[in-house]
């Protein structure tokens, strides 16, 4: 009895030692190195932020999501006073998973903040859905269910389709052994999010517009696809900010890497772009020419630059994003003649 005990203690040992490997060494996680020591696991409580304000009528929510116990996003969170006791988020961030109870601390910190000024969450505007930025969409329709949720319609087939932006674990180009683990645990979800068909959208079409018709002029918005087809860059007017979603991550001494996806080295102390292409219509080539465009395209018109993955949490002046643009997209200085898309 003793030695079959011993036995099975040794299986688990060692099948928890190969599942936490594989964990560990998914390379689509590889630039999101976090300490485990931080890691919000085995009832260590999820860390509950709360809304700073950045600007007059401009708040910002440090909240990262913990991928795996190895990995997390840090990401943000910017909500948008629209006067008369209303107010915008963009966007949604990640699930609550056994690690983490994100979308649960996102809507506490988002109820936080309305709550004392007696408003409500008018627009939910996302820069487009991927699982880490439509993740606390239930949680938040639930506490404020007559939100508009607003997208670009090449979202549609995604949100209200329940077309896949990245395949489920079991399928046969599922991804990484560590990728497919993080799915099966639970850490990430298998499908889609799919807003209910009753729920209030609204739809952009186009180029650029603005959110008059919705009660927001001082909101417009561009559309700068390649991370995504349906990628949207935020405007916010009176702050003269962009908020980038993903168009670029901001990276800055990323644990344990030495080298970008594209070979480029990262200095040190220095901060690089790098724009994701792994899912679902992505297309590189369109994501640098929409980089350039909003680095040099002085129709798009802001001062600051926030970027959903910001490592410094600094963001980014237009002069700074144009030095940091040319590493990442070679544009020669300029925006392209002609965008695709």
């Amino acid at each position: 009895m003793a030695l079959r005990l011993a036995g099975a203690a040794a299986l688990l040992a060692a099948s928890v030692s190969v599942t936490l490997s594989a964990l560990s060494a998914s390379p689509e996680f590889a630039l999101f190195r976090g300490s485990p020591a931080e890691t919000p696991f085995l009832g260590r409580p999820a860390p509950v932020g709360a809304f700073r304000s950045a600007h007059k009528g401009v708040f910002v929510l440090d909240l990262p999501w913990w991928i795996t116990p190895y990995h997390k996003e840090t990401l943000d969170v910017l909500a948008f006073d629209l006067g008369k006791q209303r107010f915008a988020i963009t966007d949604a961030g990640g699930y609550d998973t056994p690690l983490q109870s994100h979308a649960t601390a996102l809507t506490r910190a988002v109820q936080e903040l309305l709550a004392p000024r007696n408003a409500t969450l008018s627009l939910i505007l996302l820069t487009h859905g991927h699982l880490d930025h439509v993740g606390g969409l239930a949680k938040l329709l639930q506490a404020y269910p007559a939100a508009t949720v607003v997208f670009h319609d090449s979202e549609t087939p995604f949100l209200l389709g329940g077309q896949q932006w990245a395949p489920p674990f079991w399928a046969r180009n599922g991804g990484s052994p560590g990728l497919r683990l993080a799915q099966l645990l639970g850490f990430m979800p298998a499908f889609q999010y799919r807003l209910p068909p009753s729920q209030a959208v609204a739809k952009l079409s186009g180029a650029a517009g603005s959110l008059a018709h919705l009660g927001a002029p001082e909101l417009s918005w561009v559309h700068l696809p390649g991370h995504a087809p349906s990628h949207v860059v935020w405007l916010h007017s009176p702050s003269r900010t962009a908020i980038g979603g993903d168009i670029a991550d901001l990276l800055l001494d990323p644990p344990g890497v030495t080298h970008l996806p594209d070979g480029r080295a990262l200095v040190k102390g220095q901060p690089a772009l790098f724009t994701m292409t792994g899912l679902a219509g992505a297309d590189a080539a369109l994501a640098k020419q929409s980089l350039c465009r909003l680095a040099y395209e002085t129709s798009i018109a802001f001062e600051r630059l926030l970027l959903f993955h910001d490592a410094t949490k600094a963001g980014l002046s237009r002069k700074e994003l144009q030095a940091l643009v040319e590493a990442a997209a070679s544009c020669g200085g300029k925006a392209p003649k002609k965008a695709r898309g």
